[in-house]
C-alpha cells in the first residue's frame, strides 16, 4: 500500500472514530438531558405537593382560628344564659318581695293589728333583716322620717355612729317617712348587709353605714 493510500485509510478511521465519538457524546447528552428533565418533573411534583401541604396547613390554621372563635362565642353565650337566668331569678324574687311588701303595708296601715295579722307580719318580716333600733315616727319633726328612740346594745348598730335621737330620713338613698316604710325597706335586706342611713343630727344631714342583723323572735321593729 502506498503511503498516500495509508494516510487516507488512517484519516478515514479517525473520521469514523470522531463521528462515533460525537454520536456517543450526543447520546450521553441526551441521557443527561432526559435525567435533568425527569428530575425537573420530580422537583415540580414535589413543589406542588409542598404547596398543597402549605394550603392544607393554612386551611387548618384558619379552621383552628374559627374553632377558637366559636368556643369563645359559646362561652359568651353560656355566660349570657347564666346572666339571663340570674336576672330572671332576681325578677321573680323582686316580684315576690314586692307582693310581700304591699301586703305588709296593707296590714300595717290597719293598726291595731289582730293576732293573726301580727303573725303574718312577723312571717313576712323574717325574710328580711333589721337594724336593731327602737324607732318612732318623726312626723312632728322637720323633714319627717323616723327617730331613733333606742338602740339594742347587742346589735351591730350599737358599734356604728348612729345615736339615740338621730332622725333617719333616707335608707340607701330611698326616702323614709314612716316606721312602716323603714320596715318595708328592710324586707329586701339580708343579715350582715351594710345599709347607708341619711340622718339629721343637730340640723345637719350625715350619712352613716350600718350593718344589719337577723330578725329576732321578738323585740325591735326595724
Amino acid at each position: 500500500m502506498e503511503r498516500g493510500s495509508a494516510i487516507r485509510v488512517i484519516a478515514s478511521w479517525f473520521g469514523l472514530l470522531a463521528v462515533a465519538g460525537m454520536v456517543l457524546l450526543a447520546v450521553s447528552q441526551q441521557k443527561t438531558i432526559s435525567r435533568l428533565r425527569d428530575r425537573e418533573r420530580r422537583d415540580a411534583a414535589e413543589l406542588e405537593r409542598l404547596r398543597a401541604e402549605t394550603r392544607d396547613i393554612l386551611r387548618l390554621r384558619a379552621q383552628e382560628s374559627e374553632i377558637a372563635g366559636l368556643r369563645e362565642n359559646t362561652r359568651d353565650l353560656l355566660r349570657l344564659r347564666s346572666e339571663v337566668r340570674h336576672l330572671r331569678d332576681q325578677e321573680q324574687q323582686s316580684e315576690v318581695l314586692q307582693a310581700a311588701n304591699t301586703r305588709l303595708l296593707e296590714l300595717i296601715e290597719t293598726f291595731p293589728l289582730s293576732s293573726n295579722q301580727e303573725a303574718v307580719v312577723a312571717a313576712v318580716r323574717k325574710r328580711g333583716a333589721v337594724l336593731g333600733i327602737y324607732p318612732r315616727s318623726a312626723n312632728d319633726a322637720p323633714g319627717g322620717g323616723v327617730i331613733v328612740a333606742g338602740i339594742d346594745p347587742n346589735s351591730p348598730v350599737a358599734r356604728s355612729d348612729l345615736k339615740v335621737g338621730d332622725q333617719i330620713i333616707r335608707l340607701d338613698g330611698r326616702p323614709i317617712e314612716t316606721v312602716a316604710q323603714l320596715q318595708i325597706e328592710m324586707l329586701d335586706k339580708k343579715p350582715g348587709d351594710i345599709v347607708r342611713l341619711d340622718v339629721v343630727r343637730n340640723g345637719a344631714v350625715i350619712q352613716i353605714p350600718v350593718n344589719t342583723r337577723a330578725w329576732p323572735q321578738q323585740g325591735f321593729l326595724p
